[in-house]
């Protein structure tokens, strides 16, 4: 089973806004039992927020309304997803979407079911850390990590070689009627999923190869346009601002679980170049992201849970969502040590962002200004839930481990390191 990204975008309606900032309080101050919108009960869904998009107006005259984000990563189908939030939520969904534009006077489940669908919008971009993790896969690994650990914590061990210790282990859960799942049978439905995508890709592969002799000339093409223009940025950028001080809303939401929540949002640089760089450059993050890092690691870094990008506002504006292990500052700091080109290739082509050459060099590099463009950029996150706050994606890998480890086949070396993971 796959993991999806919902996004759905509401404007909200005039002069609502302080009431609807009021309601989202109370949500995120009871996640448990708010009673209005559940997420501690949705079955599919590893995180969850809310978020509100301040007007804006730009120079040009084009006029930014306030609207309501709200944002999940779930497993399964899209729809499933949204029919389990109108069937737990009901009158909760009412209470919140009463301040947004065109939600139904006189609401009933197909009503409502039908205005989240209408209002859904597209990710550009999305990394899951491991595809095909479930949450329901999630507690059973952390039930069979912790009965395993209550059964070796009953006696002295000292006596049995590894392999007897793991033969001891094996009895246990087989004697288990709460473990009666811990089979092997999952290891071979991720294989077949694998060569599925495998597949996917190769088909991805052979096509890009085929349009070689035009794919070829179009990207130095666009390369000469992209240097030109950011040439030009470059010059016309006003020097930086390394404010580092962060607003205290935004610091008392975050360090209340292992892992934390991030929401930025910030304008693309003008002019079609720019436009369609980013495009492409989103695409092959969400290729890369789907096909290549999707088992624990995104190029090194091994603390996002999930990410997303969405262009709004005729691309006009990129929102970025991440969840992820840490603080912000080990989060940012993970990056521009380990892949600060990356950051460049994703962030570069928003206004304000450090200067950068031939896209990926410098940019990130400049530590200080790019902690401020991420300062600067940053917004308030009013309702945040995840369904293992007590887990980082480290921890989640090494439960996995333990099932995949129980029953396969292993040398003695092998056996000793997995033992080492309880």
């Amino acid at each position: 089973m796959q993991q999806g990204a919902c996004t759905l975008q509401t404007r909200i309606k005039s002069k609502a806004i302080n009431d609807l900032e009021a309601l989202l309080a109370v949500i995120n101050n009871d996640l448990e039992g708010n009673g209005i919108i559940p997420l501690k009960r949705m079955s599919d869904t590893h995180f969850a927020r809310f978020v509100i998009l301040k007007e804006l107006s730009e120079e040009n005259g084009q006029d930014m309304r306030f609207s309501l984000v709200f944002s999940s990563n779930f497993d399964g189908s899209i729809e499933n997803h949204l029919r389990q939030i109108v069937e737990l939520a009901g009158e909760g969904l009412d209470k919140v979407y009463q301040f947004c534009e065109d939600y139904p006077d006189k609401p009933t489940p197909d009503s409502r079911l039908n205005y989240l669908r209408s209002h859904q919008i597209k990710s550009q971009a999305f990394y899951v850390n491991t595809v095909g993790r479930t949450l329901h896969q999630v507690k059973q690994d952390i039930q069979l990590r912790e009965q395993i650990e209550q059964f070796l914590d009953q006696r002295d061990w000292s006596d049995y070689d590894v392999e007897n210790l793991r033969s001891a282990i094996q009895n246990f859960v087989t004697k288990t009627p709460s473990l009666k799942w811990a089979t092997p049978s999952d290891t071979k439905r991720k294989s077949f999923w694998s060569a599925g995508e495998m597949f996917k890709f190769a088909v991805i592969v052979v096509v890009g190869i085929v349009l070689l002799p035009i794919i070829i000339p179009l990207s130095l093409i666009g390369i000469v346009a992209l240097r030109i223009k950011e040439k030009q940025d470059n010059r016309a950028s006003d020097p930086v601002v390394k404010n580092l001080k962060r607003h205290p809303e935004l610091v008392i939401r975050e360090d209340f679980a292992v892992q934390n929540q991030f929401s930025a949002i910030g304008f693309v640089k003008p002019g079609w170049v720019r436009n369609l760089t980013i495009k492409i450059v989103l695409w092959g993050i969400n290729l890369g992201a789907h096909f290549l890092y999707n088992k624990g690691k995104l190029t090194g870094v091994d603390t996002i849970h999930f990410a997303r990008w969405i262009m709004l506002d005729q691309n006009r504006r990129v929102l970025f969502f991440s969840n992820y292990d840490g603080s912000l500052e080990s989060y940012m700091d993970d990056f521009i040590n380990k892949v600060a080109w990356g950051l460049n290739a994703a962030f570069s082509n928003g206004i304000g962002y450090p200067k950068t050459n031939w896209l990926v060099k410098d940019g990130a590099k400049d530590e200080h200004a790019f902690k401020a463009f991420i300062n600067k950029h940053q917004i308030v996150t009013q309702v945040w839930d995840t369904a293992y706050p007590g887990l980082s994606a480290v921890n989640l890998a090494n439960n996995a481990k333990i099932r995949e480890g129980l029953w396969s086949t292993m040398g003695i070396t092998e056996i000793e390191e997995w033992l080492q993971r309880f």
